[in-house]
């Protein structure tokens, strides 16, 4: 009786790690209140730790929150600020 060898399956694909909801972010601009900019602040906080985005690469992502006359005001200053850390 002839013996055949165990067949090896392919192993099961690597499911991605569960991650909770996107989470919106908020816009800011020039010309804002002081009273907004705190608003936006306590909100960027909170986006930044419930987006699990480590606070010293976030300088991408605050960006993308600036509106376009902020933006390009920031790219202006300093063509290099993605590259760094911001507060959380």
């Amino acid at each position: 009786m002839p013996t055949t060898a165990p067949q090896q399956l392919p192993p099961a694909p690597a499911m991605p790690a569960p991650r909770g909801p996107k989470l919106d972010h908020w816009n800011v601009d020039l010309g804002i209140t002081s009273e907004q900019w705190n608003v936006f602040q306590r909100r960027w906080n909170s986006f930044v730790v419930g987006s699990g985005i480590d606070p010293d690469a976030s300088s991408a992502q605050f960006l993308q929150c600036a509106g376009d006359a902020l933006g390009d005001a920031l790219l202006r200053s300093d063509p290099d600020i993605i590259s760094k850390p911001t507060s959380a």
